[in-house]
């Protein structure tokens, strides 16, 4: 297969950025001043602004699921896809960040992949969403906390003679 050119990676590279990475390309490329760069010092210039501090393990291993299940997983493959670790540790990475209501149920089936621990992930999610919600999961349960009761009188001192509580049974209007 042939080599690509050390520009022809930096062109192929900018036509899949966009937003704040192609603003950086398009001002890293003018500061040169037509000076041609290696992919390498491009690369490096690319992680210096955008690499952050931690190391992806570092990153991977402090990773929880904050939120819903879909975007711990895709936080998950992204830090996963910049470690090199194994699929074996990288399990247990995984099932470690997870939520305990959905961690628990996944290690009771003991998954051997990646691929598994997500589906049951999956499924112990969508279990606990529909106890939660029923069969709409943006219906939200009403569960008042308080009950509001019209006031009793309780003691004789609250009785109003000019308005008795009990009528006599052959009249409806007061006496």
């Amino acid at each position: 297969m042939e080599e690509i050119a050390e520009q022809d990676k930096l062109k192929l590279a900018s036509y899949y950025l966009d937003g704040m990475t192609l603003c950086w390309h398009q001002n890293y490329m003018r500061s040169l001043g037509g000076r041609v760069v290696s992919w390498l010092e491009y690369v490096e210039a690319l992680c210096c602004r955008f690499g952050g501090e931690k190391n992806p393990l570092e990153e991977l291993i402090e990773l929880k699921q904050k939120n819903d299940l879909e975007t711990y997983i895709k936080d998950f493959d992204i830090l996963l896809n910049r470690s090199e670790i194994s699929e074996k540790n990288a399990l247990v990475f995984f099932i470690g960040g997870l939520d305990v209501e959905v961690k628990n149920m996944i290690k009771m089936f003991e998954p051997k992949s990646l691929k598994q621990a997500y589906t049951l992930a999956r499924l112990q999610d969508n279990t606990l969403t529909h106890r939660r919600y029923g069969s709409n999961p943006n219906k939200q349960t009403y569960h008042p906390t308080t009950f509001a009761y019209p006031n009793k009188p309780t003691t004789p001192s609250s009785y109003n003679k000019n308005f008795p509580t009990r009528f006599p049974s052959t009249s409806l209007k007061p006496p």
